[in-house]
């Protein structure tokens, strides 16, 4: 492609997506939820196509659209600003936060006030879906320097076994009495429970993990925290170092796809992926903000590549995330 062509595209087509993302995404969103939900049992008969792919357009569709509708309401820099110098005060001046209640009450009005010129008829049912999305009951604590690694081999029946490894700070909120780890993994395989260690000592027992009662292939992990937290002097005894080893089987014929989404707020995060050379790792980040090209290693010295999901001075929120799919290689690539 020439210059002039190159930039004849960029002028036409980049420039113009770059500039209306939330539109772009907002419409992109409804075709997919169409396509989804009219062609996907069309799309599923398709001989090459892996079982389950219609399910997942209708599905990204009303990630894209959510994606786009959240993205609306985020471009009002009053709401940014007033939106991160409540999570600042929550998570570095927990003096000012004297009562959750009235506090919730007053940011609700002073929301609703802001989105009635975006959202005339319907700002009060976005104020709850960003109630229920931010400020849920999930706040008694978050994660910083947070890494989750995958090393990952396939065997010649296309069956990956995936071995996860996490490595995190875990920093309980202020005024949290009894914080309690949560955490799920979701797969249709067999799954392995291998490690856990809470700041550097073995915590390890195979029935911490449970089965969920209304899904079999979700594995659920709760683990009292207060117990676990540093006691030195001085301190104010919220941080625990995490470490959590666990490992599953996926069949990557009919799922390719490693999905991982963020259920807390995250302070500076990197995903890094090991994949034998049969098979190459597309990664795609979702939800808010992009992932610029600087952020990506081909090559972190270990065999992993590696994606600075957000650097470490910056928040990733709930309902974030990132997808891997892991793609065959054709033969002399």
């Amino acid at each position: 492609m020439s210059d002039l062509q190159k930039g004849f595209f960029d002028k036409l087509i980049i420039e113009p997506t770059k500039n209306n993302l939330s539109i772009v995404l907002f419409w992109l969103g409804l075709l997919f939820v169409f396509i989804g939900a009219i062609f996907g049992g069309s799309i599923d008969s398709w001989k090459y196509v892996p079982s389950g792919t219609g399910e997942a357009i209708l599905k990204s569709g009303s990630a894209i659209l959510g994606a786009g509708v959240f993205a609306v309401i985020m471009k009002s820099a009053q709401f940014t600003e007033l939106f991160q110098k409540h999570i600042y005060d929550v998570f570095y001046s927990p003096q000012e936060v004297k009562d959750g209640v009235p506090l919730i009450e007053k940011w609700k009005s002073i929301t609703n006030a802001l989105l009635k010129n975006v959202l005339p008829s319907t700002h009060h049912q976005a104020v709850e879906r960003i109630e229920k999305q931010f400020f849920n009951s999930e706040l008694d604590y978050h994660f910083e320097e947070h890494t989750v690694s995958y090393e990952i081999s396939i065997d010649e029946s296309n069956i990956a076994t995936v071995k996860s490894v996490t490595n995190s700070t875990l920093i309980i909120s202020p005024f949290t009495k009894d914080p309690t780890l949560k955490q799920y993994i979701e797969t249709e395989g067999k799954f392995t429970f291998k490690a856990l260690r809470l700041n550097g000592a073995s915590f390890y027992k195979p029935e911490l993990f449970t089965v969920d009662p209304k899904n079999p292939n979700r594995h659920l992990l709760e683990v009292p925290l207060r117990e676990h937290a540093n006691k030195k002097a001085n301190t104010d005894e919220r941080i625990i170092r995490l470490e959590r080893v666990v490992e599953w089987t996926q069949d990557l014929t009919n799922d390719p796809y490693i999905k991982g989404a963020i259920k807390r707020y995250i302070k500076g995060a990197k995903i890094r992926v090991k994949v034998p050379e049969s098979h190459k790792v597309h990664f795609e980040r979702f939800g808010l903000g992009e992932l610029p090209d600087e952020h990506y290693i081909t090559d972190d010295g270990h065999g992993f590549e590696r994606w600075q999901l957000v650097t470490p001075d910056n928040l990733l929120l709930p309902g974030q995330g990132y997808i891997l799919v892991l793609v065959p290689q054709k033969s002399g690539e």
